[in-house]
């Protein structure tokens, strides 16, 4: 069976409906606590997989220059939309395992467990690899992975209404994990305004272990530095959803952080 992750028109325009609980300023004042604590000297941020923009955009508002990186039209369109002043932001329309800019960054991000998304191996060391050559000499990657145990516990199936003003969206989740090739599938139904608008979408993630990325992350010529529960600097525990990975070109030895054995 072969697996393929579409974002159709329709799951782009209710994005951000389905994103309302996100505390994406809490996620920006991490990012920010992530600056002081890499000793990370310039503000330079590649956000990959940026969908609708929106952690771009409070990035941007804190002063970073932002380049946003997302293979999906849909999702680049209603990120377009929402820009009133094209100041230190730039728009990709590429996929992360292929990519080229003229430009080394501080910090390249990829969050919301968007590295799940990426289903092959192979494919996956691409990105490192693509990664590592945007990325400054004391420069740092930061991004989350799915617990693999959180999809085995099948957390991802429920039904839930979302209401505001002019729309009423309804939605429901089904997910299925299919152990033996490590792949979660994700069966969405909508409906918007009493099913005026109704469509389905169907998802698909890989599960990563730590040796698995370990593994990747050294083929690619990167370090792994640190692994923490996700949105904190706590040393990732077995039993917490996500994990957030921190990677950099070269070791460090000044007791900030160092290679992870």
């Amino acid at each position: 069976m072969s697996y393929t992750n579409i974002i159709s028109n329709n799951y782009a325009n209710i994005y951000d409906k389905l994103m309302i609980d996100i505390p994406y300023e809490s996620w920006v004042n991490y990012l920010c606590d992530i600056k002081i604590k890499y000793k990370l000297r310039g503000s330079k941020v590649l956000d990959l997989a940026c969908g609708t923009g929106t952690l771009s955009l409070l990035l941007r508002d804190k002063g970073y220059k932002v380049w946003s990186l997302d293979n999906s039209d849909s999702m680049l369109n209603i990120f377009k939309s929402k820009i009133k002043k094209w100041e230190r932001i730039k728009i990709i329309k590429a996929s992360m395992s292929n990519f080229s800019l003229a430009e080394n960054f501080d910090l390249i991000i990829c969050l919301f467990d968007s590295m799940n998304l990426i289903l092959h191996r192979n494919e996956l060391i691409k990105v490192f690899k693509n990664v590592g050559s945007h990325l400054k000499k004391d420069g740092l990657f930061v991004f989350d992975l799915i617990n693999p145990e959180s999809f085995k516990k099948n957390l991802y199936t429920y039904d839930k209404t979302i209401k505001n003003r002019h729309n009423e969206y309804t939605y429901s989740w089904v997910g299925k994990y299919f152990r033996n090739k490590k792949i979660h599938e994700l069966k969405m139904h909508f409906e918007v305004n009493n099913r005026k608008l109704s469509f389905f979408e169907k998802h698909y993630r890989k599960a990563y272990y730590f040796d698995d990325i370990k593994k990747i992350i050294n083929k690619a010529n990167l370090k792994l530095v640190d692994i923490f529960n996700a949105f904190s600097f706590n040393f990732a525990s077995a039993d917490v959803e996500r994990h957030m990975y921190f990677v950099r070109n070269i070791r460090r030895n000044n007791g900030i952080s160092k290679t992870i054995d």
